[in-house]
Formats: C-alpha cells, structure tokens, sequence
C-alpha cells in the first residue's frame, strides 16, 4: 500500500512539475529605427539653384513599413520636397535630389520619419539647414 502510494504522490509531482514549465518566450521585438542623416548636413547652407542632396540610412529592429523624407519652410510651413517609400526590409537607404528655387534666405528642416503602420506613431529626425538666393 505504501508502495503504490509512493507512485501516486511520485506521478502526481511528475505531472504539476511537466504542466507548470512553460517553453520559452521569444520577446516581443519592439519599433524602433535609428536615422542617419548623410546628406545635409545640420545647419548646411544650400544655394537657390544648386542641386541638394539628401540621403538618409535607416535600420530597424524589425521591418520599416514606411518612411518619408520633407523639406520644410519654417517660416511659412510649405513642403518645398516630399519624397515617401514602403519597405519590408529592416535597413533602407534614401537618396533624393532637389533643385530649391527661393527668392529670399529662407530657414528650412529636413525631416525623416519612419513608421510600422500608425503614421500618429512615427519616428522622427530632422536637421535645419539654410537656402540662399
């Protein structure tokens, strides 16, 4: 008697033991993508007429989605450039070219963003740089 209840109280243990251990959990990767601006640089002085460069590196943690690159008039919020691409790889390389055509000095950011699928949730990067007449 004491034998087989040795072997039930064994069985028992054996069974909370293999119920309670759970396989690992892969952690949730989160969204995140780091910028690098190549092209302008900050505080960078373009000429009205000049071809502008602009590239930017991105690398996420996971697959971009989708990213953006403006220019922007601060003084008067126009978008002088937009140039927008989807993706499903985690590194993406950007490079646009604008010929800026202003009649007067005029203070600009050049914003890249990027997000998974919400575009309230994007990632953003800027730098300001300058265009001269």
């Amino acid at each position: 008697m004491k034998f087989n209840t040795a072997i039930v109280l064994a069985c028992t243990i054996f069974a909370i033991s293999a119920t309670s251990c759970k396989e690992d959990e892969v952690p949730e990767v989160t969204y995140d993508v780091t910028f690098t601006i190549v092209e302008p640089e900050a505080d960078f002085v373009a000429v009205s007429g000049d071809e502008l460069h602009m590239e930017v590196d991105l690398q996420g943690t996971k697959a971009i989605g989708n990213a953006e690159m403006l220019l922007i008039d601060e003084m008067s919020s126009d978008t002088l450039f937009t140039y927008s691409t989807t993706t499903t790889s985690d590194f993406l390389t950007m490079h646009e070219h604008y010929i800026p055509s202003v009649t007067m000095s005029t203070m600009c950011h050049f914003v890249v963003s990027a997000w998974e699928s919400n575009y309230a949730d994007r990632l953003i990067e800027e730098v300001h740089l300058t265009i001269n007449p």
